[in-house]
């Protein structure tokens, strides 16, 4: 057992086409993330809510320990994003719309009600429209949106999104 799990825990990433990957730095992170007003927004199922969590593990323990990020370091930045999250999460087990779901699985000859109490339904897109509609301020940089339909989703079963689909951030 010792083994695998030695095994498991000691994978490594290997690029085998461009740059290497960089060294992780949790202050760097933290200072990218402050640079726009949401940092990153992580959307989809049980899978993608485990994100967060290993960023926490990632950033350090909650001990105060760590550098404080300030104002007074980045003036271009406004204050209050210093006491807001670096990452917000939405869960929603899949990315389509009732009527959208109800069209694909009829087309798999599926007609039976869908219920509800067997997915998670976070109004993903609505979220993700009002983040677009925020002002920034000078110097801001692009947030950062991981959508991602998960296991609770078979994506061969929907058809690729085309530029009406797509919401510009």
């Amino acid at each position: 057992m010792k083994q695998r799990a030695d095994a498991v825990n000691g994978w490594q990433w290997v690029v085998e086409d461009g740059p290497p990957i960089r060294t992780w730095n949790a202050t760097a992170f933290v200072e990218r993330m402050v640079q726009n007003w949401f940092g990153m927004l992580v959307i989809g199922d049980s899978l993608s809510n485990q994100m967060p969590v290993a960023l926490g593990k990632m950033l350090g323990p909650p001990n105060g320990q760590g550098t404080a990020l300030t104002g007074q370091q980045y003036p271009h930045i406004r204050s209050e994003r210093f006491r807001e999250p670096i990452a917000i999460g939405i869960r929603t087990d899949i990315l389509l719309t009732d009527d959208e779901l109800r069209l694909v699985m009829h087309e798999v000859g599926y007609d039976s009600p869908i219920r509800d109490h067997f997915r998670s339904q976070g109004n993903w897109r609505g979220m993700l429209q009002n983040f677009t509609k925020v002002g920034g301020w000078e110097g801001e940089r692009p947030g950062i949106a991981i959508i991602n339909t998960g296991a609770h989703w078979n994506p061969g079963y929907t058809k690729p999104a085309k530029g009406e689909h797509l919401i510009p951030a």
